[in-house]
């Protein structure tokens, strides 16, 4: 029964395009797996350069934070407690430094004295999990993500 199948010109000739046209689809087949793996590996490349990018631009803004704070304990106002002119230059540094949602100073328990916006001062953050950790180190404590109460804005504290 085989041989009468073949024994069409017409099954023949199908079967001839059939060949003829099936090293071109592995090609084209190939080609496109080929060209589907580069650009994989060139977003996964791109996506690593990003990364790294961001991870550099926070690192250098969480050195900008750790030296300005270390400024801050250095200034007259803020070692007094000097409301008004505190105020008046947190609320300077704030307008200059935008990558910041507020710019505040607190006493040890907690209360903020000096505030960039006015809505921060009186404000505690004895309960934040940065303040708590700072004080207990005497050292730089990072917030978990949360929303500033003065602000409204989401953040990441530095203390």
């Amino acid at each position: 029964m085989l041989p009468r199948l073949f024994a069409s010109l017409r099954i023949r000739l199908i079967i001839l395009v059939l060949l003829a046209a099936l090293p071109a689809f592995v090609l084209v087949t190939y080609g496109a797996a080929t060209q589907r793996q580069h650009e994989l590996e060139e977003a996964q490349e791109d996506a690593l350069l990003f990364t790294r990018r961001i991870v550099s631009d926070q690192d250098g803004l969480l050195r900008s934070s750790r030296a300005l704070l270390a400024t801050f304990a250095q200034v007259r106002q803020i070692q007094d407690k000097d409301v008004g002119p505190c105020n008046e230059l947190m609320a300077t540094l704030l307008a200059e430094n935008p990558a910041y949602a507020n710019l505040y100073a607190g006493d040890s328990s907690g209360t903020v004295f000096c505030s960039a916006l006015p809505s921060g001062l009186g404000v505690s953050m004895a309960d934040r999990d940065y303040f708590q950790a700072a004080l207990a180190s005497s050292t730089y404590a990072m917030s978990k993500y949360q929303i500033g109460r003065a602000s409204g804005k989401p953040s990441m504290a530095l203390g």
